[in-house]
């Protein structure tokens, strides 16, 4: 057989890396649609809170204008307060490194829009898909830039195995596919895109390769200021004596490269500054007021690490993993070993010196994320230490590891609703995420007490009967209950905690048959707790969410309410609400309450 054509094997084996990325993007934009499934305005969608603040520069600056008289009245609240007008200006604390990555995307839609495929306003349903295409491209192009990266430091399928932990057994997994427009994807591309172009500088130094790590510096800090830390690793990345780090700054400090890679670096940083400027006359105005590092004194590192509200370790224990990497790479005397745990010490006094160090509506501690790049190091250390091909035992153990580590972390991103409901050290509903996901080892010792209703009499204690009907197409027996657009609100169970439970609640289940009349739209089920008029617990199910649910047919519905522990006096209601006209029978509802002492 003739000798194959190198330029055809070439073309070929670029062929199938570009088809695989392909089909890899393709179908994790699948599951963030799917996962981001929210209309506009709801407080889960991808354009909400801080992330409509990262986002609001895309419309300001090629649609509305960046003074109040040009947006939809009322857009702030719209979109969760992450943007304000003062004085008519358009006022977000947030940098806009984001939209500038975004922007490709944002461009491309916005064309897409003006071609007939909905409203061309900044806000409709088509811009809020383009975030899950946005932050996708992002991850994979992370994701491939750190395995080159470790590539060239360690056999190829530890750089695979570090790379899959860290993409999908880490909260990266949740701000990729659940929180598209927040930072930190971002981040994690321009991190892992630096250690990349660093360790290419560094192995052949030239001026354009200099300039281009500027050029990344300059966006890593754009996107999120604080990140500057980051760029410790340009100088000391894979740094072995004090002569070659006498040579670095020799090749750094020649005035055309120096001058040219400031003239970069500032650039990158000049639509920042323009914009602080518009908005406060100066160019080093602090958007975010009073908040900043007021613990300096007294970092929250506890709180940090260790708290169920965020903390790093409970939502992304592959942390372990980290730490036993940091003193395998010690004990190893790995090249850089000194520059990651300098980094991660100065990190975490930096973020448990922020003035809220759980950081808000989070997943875990997310300001840890875009420096996975750089802990890679002492995983892949510790895989290349503990998964010695010759010592099986040790294979299977860190694999077995590896795979409960990824299946704990996409259960609880599939459960978790953005939003920690207890305080920094109450435990109850970070076990409730864990039951209701059905991850070992939480098992709740629960009392559990049930309530069922099929609206066929009026002396059910603890069931309104308000809208009751009867109705030759009820599900079971001659009565249902009916909701549309007049009647908001449906028959539900109602009671006083006191009454009903013998300690705290820790979850509700509920289920009923309903029909739809007309296509599902904006119809929630109902869980909530109050004390006398002020709100104690709120969240909601979502109808359109469920593929059971069809047009003109009875369907199952069944969820849970994983609660913060709310212990008596208390009201708790559970009931069905809608917004939309068609009328929606409910039928044969049940509540089951799990109560802890």
């Amino acid at each position: 057989m003739g000798q194959q054509n190198p330029r055809f094997s070439l073309f070929l084996k670029w062929l199938f890396r570009i088809l695989g990325f392909i089909f890899l993007y393709s179908f994790f934009v699948y599951l963030a649609c799917r996962y981001n499934d929210y209309p506009p305005g709801d407080w889960q969608s991808v354009i909400w809170a801080d992330k409509a603040g990262y986002y609001i520069y895309l419309p300001a600056t090629f649609i509305h204008g960046y003074h109040q008289s040009s947006y939809p009245e009322g857009i702030e609240e719209r979109l969760g307060k992450g943007f304000r007008f003062e004085d008519g200006k358009l006022y977000t604390k947030y940098p806009c490194g984001v939209a500038l990555l975004v922007m490709p995307f944002f461009l491309v839609t916005h064309l897409l829009a003006m071609a007939g495929h909905g409203p061309a306003d900044g806000f409709s349903g088509i811009y809020y898909q383009m975030a899950n295409y946005t932050s996708i491209f992002y991850y994979l192009i992370g994701g491939l830039s750190l395995f080159i990266f470790l590539r060239r430091r360690f056999p190829w399928w530890i750089s695979a195995i570090t790379i899959v932990l860290i993409m999908f057994g880490t909260n990266l997994y949740f701000y990729a596919f659940r929180n598209p427009l927040s930072s930190h994807v971002y981040s994690f591309a321009l991190f892992s895109l630096l250690l990349l172009s660093t360790d290419n500088l560094w192995r052949d130094p030239k001026t354009g390769r200099l300039f281009l790590v500027s050029l990344i510096a300059g966006l890593i800090v754009l996107v999120r200021h604080s990140n500057v830390l980051f760029l410790l690793v340009v100088p000391f990345l894979g740094l072995s004596t004090r002569e070659e780090f006498i040579r670095r700054l020799r090749f750094i400090i020649s005035p055309i490269r120096l001058i040219g890679s400031l003239v970069i670096f500032f650039v990158i940083l000049a639509p920042q500054m323009a914009y602080l400027k518009f908005l406060s006359g100066s160019y080093f105005f602090n958007a975010y007021a009073d908040e900043g590092f007021t613990n300096w004194a007294h970092p929250k590192i506890l709180i940090v690490l260790t708290s169920p509200l965020n903390g790093l370790l409970p939502y992304t224990p592959a942390f372990l993993l980290v730490f036993i990497g940091f003193i395998v790479m010690i004990i190893r005397k790995e090249k850089d070993r000194w520059l990651v745990n300098l980094i991660f010490l100065l990190l975490l006094y930096m973020v448990s010196s922020w003035w809220t160090p759980y950081y808000g509506c989070s997943f875990g501690q997310r300001s840890f994320i875009e420096y996975l790049p750089l802990f890679s190091l002492p995983l892949a250390t510790l895989f290349n230490y503990g998964m010695n091909r010759r010592h099986l035992y040790k294979l299977i153990a860190l694999g077995l590891i590896i795979v409960y580590l990824i299946y704990v972390n996409i259960s609880l991103v599939g459960i978790y609703n953005r939003c920690y409901q207890g305080t920094k050290w109450d435990w109850g509903p970070y076990k409730g995420y864990y039951q209701k996901a059905h991850i070992f080892p939480f098992q709740l010792n629960q009392h559990a007490t049930s309530y069922r209703y099929q609206f066929e009499s009026k002396d059910s204690r603890f069931f309104t009967h308000n809208h009751i009907a009867e109705s030759s197409q009820a599900y079971s027996g001659s009565h249902l209950s009916v909701v549309n657009d007049s009647i908001k609100y449906s028959d539900g169970f109602g009671a006083k905690l006191e009454e009903v439970i013998k300690g705290k609640v820790m979850k509700v289940k509920v289920g009923l048959k309903c029909n739809f009349t007309g296509p599902p739209g904006k119809s929630l089920l109902v869980c909530s707790i109050s004390w006398g008029s002020k709100p104690v617990y709120y969240n909601h199910y979502r109808f359109d969410q469920d593929s059971k649910i069809s047009e003109g047919a009875w369907g199952s519905v069944e969820t849970d309410f994983v609660l913060p522990g709310i212990s008596p006096p208390g009201f708790l209601k559970v009931y069905v609400w809608t917004f939309d006209p068609e009328d929606i029978y409910i039928d044969d509802i049940y509540v089951k309450i799990y109560d802890k002492k």
